[in-house]
C-alpha cells in the first residue's frame, strides 16, 4: 500500500535528486572541467517542469496543445511491436538554453516512450553550457524515467559551436557534428556489457541495437507525440531509410521554411530558389518551383522523396551507423559506419545534415523521404502558429484512406545545388558525390 500518491511520490523523488546536486559537487557526475550550480531558486521550478514532462494535462506552463495518444494509437499500433532481444527506438537530442520548449519537447518523447514501450527505447541527450535551467530539468528526470523503466543518458559538454567560428561557418558545423555523434555515442558505441560511462543516467540497461533500431533524432523543437509517430510509421510503410518533418521559424514577422541550407530536391536544387544578397523568406507558396511533381505531393500532404532534408525532425534506420547494409549485412570492410561530419577540402560548404543525406546515399541508403503532414517550429508560440496554418498531423492522417507509396528513384541527381554560407552569392552546382570518388 502506498503511502503517498504515485504523483507526489515522483515529487519526493525530484526533490531530493535536487538536494544531491546542491550538496555534492557536480564534477563526478559530469566530468573533469565541469562545474554547475543549482540555484536554491530553481528547485520550485525544477519540480514544476518534471511534473509537467510526466503529465500530459498539465498546464503550469503556456505550451503547445497537443492530441492525445490514445486518439491516434490505431494508426500507430503496428509500431508497438512484441518484446525482443534487440533496441528499436533511439532518441537522440543537443540541447543548449532551451528551457523555454523544454516541457513541450520532453512530454511529447514521453508520451510516445510510454506508447512504444519504455523497454523498447533508450534516450540519450546532450546538453551544453545551458544556464537557463536545462540542464537541472534534464538532470531530475532520472528519478521518473527510471520508474518508467526507460534507459535514459544524460552528457554535459562544453563543445560550444560558436567558439572559434569567428564568423565562419566551418568551425561551428565541425562542433555540430560532434555534438551529434556525442548524442549518438550509447548506440553506435555500444558495448553488449552495457557499461557506458555517462554523466546522470537511469538504471536501465538499454538493449543493443541491429540493423531495425530506429533512430529519432529530435532538434530544440515543440512538437506533439503524434509528430514523431507519424515519422516512424512512414518510415516503416514507404519503407524509407530516413523521414523528415518540415520545418519553419518567423523571420521578420514572416512565416518561413527554415532548413534551407540542407535540403535538397531530387533534381538536386534547393526547397526554394534565394537572392545572392542573403537571408531568405520562404513562404509556402514558394516552394518546390519547378517541380511539379513534388509540389503535388506537398499540397496533397503525401510523403515525397529528396536528396537531403533534416528539417527540425527526423527517424532513420540505425543500420549505417553500425556498418550495416539495409538487409542488416555486415558491410564491405572499405566502407566505414555512417558518422556526422563536416566538409572535407575540396567539398561544397555544407550543413552535417546534408553530408549525413549524402553519405546514406554513397553507402546505398537512397530512400530519404520528407512527410509534410508534420510541421515543427521552435517555440510554442511559434509551433501553435505552425499547426494553426498546416494543421496537425491527424488532421492529415485522418483522411488517409490507404498508403500512396513513393516510387523510389534509386540514382541520385548529377548534381546538387551549393551556397558556400557566408557569401550568399556564390550559388553553383556540384557533383552529388564530389570528394567521395
Amino acid at each position: 500500500m502506498r503511502l503517498f500518491p504515485r504523483s507526489h511520490l515522483l515529487q519526493i523523488a525530484v526533490v531530493a535528486f535536487l538536494v544531491v546536486l546542491l550538496l555534492v559537487n557536480t564534477q563526478p557526475l559530469f566530468g573533469p572541467g565541469f562545474s554547475h550550480v543549482v540555484s536554491h531558486a530553481s528547485f520550485r521550478s525544477v519540480v514544476a517542469y518534471v511534473r509537467s514532462v510526466f503529465d500530459p494535462s498539465d498546464t503550469s506552463f503556456s505550451r503547445l496543445a497537443c492530441p492525445s495518444v490514445d486518439s491516434v494509437s490505431i494508426r500507430y499500433e503496428h509500431l508497438r511491436r512484441a518484446d525482443g532481444p534487440n533496441l528499436k527506438y533511439f532518441f537522440a537530442l543537443d540541447l543548449r538554453q532551451n528551457i523555454d520548449v523544454l516541457s513541450r519537447l520532453l512530454a511529447s518523447i514521453v508520451e510516445v516512450v510510454k506508447f512504444l514501450g519504455p523497454t523498447e527505447c533508450a534516450l540519450s541527450v546532450v546538453e551544453g553550457n545551458s544556464d537557463d535551467g536545462t540542464l537541472e530539468v534534464l538532470a531530475a528526470l532520472v528519478p521518473g524515467l527510471t520508474e518508467i523503466g526507460l534507459p535514459y543518458r544524460l552528457q554535459h559538454s562544453n563543445i560550444d559551436p560558436t567558439e572559434g567560428s569567428q564568423g565562419t561557418d566551418a568551425v561551428r558545423i565541425q562542433k555540430l557534428a560532434e555534438l551529434r555523434n556525442v548524442a549518438l555515442a550509447p548506440l553506435t558505441d555500444y558495448s553488449h556489457d552495457g557499461e557506458i560511462t555517462y554523466s546522470a543516467t537511469s538504471t536501465q540497461t538499454m538493449k543493443p541495437p541491429d540493423g531495425d533500431t530506429t533512430v529519432i533524432f529530435v532538434n530544440d523543437v515543440a512538437l506533439c507525440a503524434e509528430d514523431m509517430l507519424e515519422l516512424i510509421h512512414q518510415r516503416r510503410q514507404q519503407r524509407a531509410d530516413m523521414t523528415c518533418a518540415m520545418d519553419w521559424n518567423f523571420h521578420q514577422w514572416t512565416l518561413s521554411f527554415y532548413d534551407l541550407w540542407s535540403a535538397r530536391t531530387m533534381g538536386g536544387h534547393g526547397f526554394s530558389s534565394i537572392p545572392g544578397t542573403g537571408p531568405w523568406k520562404v513562404t509556402e507558396d514558394k516552394l518546390f518551383p519547378g517541380e511539379p511533381e513534388t509540389r503535388a505531393r506537398y499540397d496533397a500532404k503525401l510523403p515525397f522523396q529528396v536528396f537531403s532534408c533534416w528539417n527540425g525532425l527526423v527517424a532513420f534506420t540505425a543500420a549505417p551507423l553500425l556498418g550495416l547494409s539495409r538487409a542488416g549485412e555486415k558491410a564491405a570492410e572499405e566502407r566505414e559506419p555512417v558518422r556526422f561530419r563536416a566538409s572535407r577540402k575540396g567539398e561544397c560548404s555544407s550543413r552535417e545534415p546534408t553530408l549525413f543525406c549524402k553519405d546514406l546515399w554513397w553507402a546505398g541508403f537512397n530512400r530519404i523521404a520528407v512527410v509534410p503532414s508534420v510541421n515543427v517550429e521552435y517555440s510554442n508560440a511559434g509551433s501553435k502558429a505552425v499547426k494553426k496554418k498546416f494543421g496537425y498531423a491527424s488532421d492529415w492522417t485522418s483522411a488517409d484512406d490507404g498508403p500512396d507509396l513513393i516510387q523510389w528513384k534509386e540514382q541520385p541527381p548529377d548534381s546538387v545545388w551549393c551556397v558556400n554560407i557566408p557569401a550568399w552569392q556564390d550559388q553553383t552546382y556540384r557533383p552529388w558525390n564530389e570528394t567521395l570518388v
